[in-house]
């Protein structure tokens, strides 16, 4: 029985650590879209988001550069299908949802991801500072669902964290 036990016990850990290499290294590989028609439709994502997907503090808009595309693609669709942006008090949901509906398909949505996931993200630096020791006595919390670098973990649906501002 005991040894049952571990060996069973190296099987889970064996499926933990390939569970998390995977979702790690499969950023935006299920997108299927088309890089030029994604170019030109992030045009209208580019006034919020910034050229390089940087994201602006002005417009409150998040960086999206780096992103895993299942998580965008979700979200783009929670837009367009009045999941998110649609509470009177969501301003900046509000203000996304009609940018969303601009993409009228899902291969609308798969060539803009596409697009996203070539973005390298560099833009002006948002100059946060911090405590590194508190932050990650904060982020002792986060793990759980974010991952040990903040890849993100898709079964658990939390996305990406990892270099965002």
């Amino acid at each position: 029985m005991i040894y049952e036990g571990i060996v069973m016990r190296k099987h889970y850990i064996s499926g933990i650590i390939i569970f998390v290499l995977g979702t790690t290294f499969s950023t935006n590989v299920f997108a299927e879209g088309d890089m030029g028609r994604g170019e030109a439709k992030y045009k209208v994502c580019a006034a919020c988001h910034g050229e390089n997907g940087e994201g602006k503090k002005y417009t409150n808009a998040p960086r999206i550069a780096g992103q895993q595309s299942w998580y965008l693609a979700r979200q783009l669709k929670n837009f367009k299908n009045g999941v998110r942006g649609t509470h009177i008090n969501d301003i900046t949901g509000m203000q996304m949802r009609p940018m969303a509906m601009t993409l009228l398909t899902d291969q609308d949505i798969d060539d803009v991801l596409v697009y996203v996931g070539s973005l390298n993200g560099r833009g002006k630096h948002s100059g946060v500072k911090g405590n590194i020791e508190k932050g990650e006595s904060a982020y002792a919390v986060c793990v759980t669902c974010h991952g040990a670098n903040g890849q993100g973990i898709e079964a658990l649906n939390a996305p990406k964290i990892a270099g965002l501002p």
